[in-house]
């Protein structure tokens, strides 16, 4: 409130503000990013970097990308499931209970709580409806 109170109080003064000049030194300039950059990869991503690409690709690219079926399903939600293991080679999915639960390295487990196909938001436990089914993988 207090920084929003200086600023119409600058607009209304014709006060300039406080500009810092852009030290070109400590630019830096980012490629564009490529399919492999926002795809997930099975057998080498922990199951927290897969989280942490998640939440970077959920707002401007609908979700980090995984093939399963031969098509691209983003992935926009999910969170790892506590106490439970599992001795499924990763990338194998398991749906049950209303769960799509997908295996990862380490014996850990992500479930998946709402995923992005062609460009329609699904909640995962309808995955079902979509072709998916118990032991199929993701292709990395």
């Amino acid at each position: 409130m207090q920084g929003v109170l200086q600023i119409l109080t600058n607009l209304n003064s014709a006060h300039t503000s406080n500009s810092k000049i852009q030290d070109e030194t400590e630019a830096r300039y980012y490629k564009r990013l490529q399919l492999a950059d926002v795809m997930i990869n099975w057998d080498t991503m922990q199951v927290k970097e897969i989280l942490d690409l998640v939440k970077a690709c959920t707002s401007w690219n609908n979700g980090a990308s995984a093939l399963i079926n031969g098509y691209e399903l983003k992935i926009l939600d999910a969170e790892i499931v506590l106490a439970a293991a599992v001795n499924s080679k990763p990338s194998t999915n398991s749906i049950a209970n209303n769960k799509f639960n997908v295996a990862c390295i380490n014996n850990k487990v992500l479930s998946i709580n709402f995923f992005n196909i062609n460009s329609t938001c699904i909640p995962a436990r309808y995955a079902g409806f979509y072709g998916l089914k118990t032991g199929q993988s993701f292709i990395n």
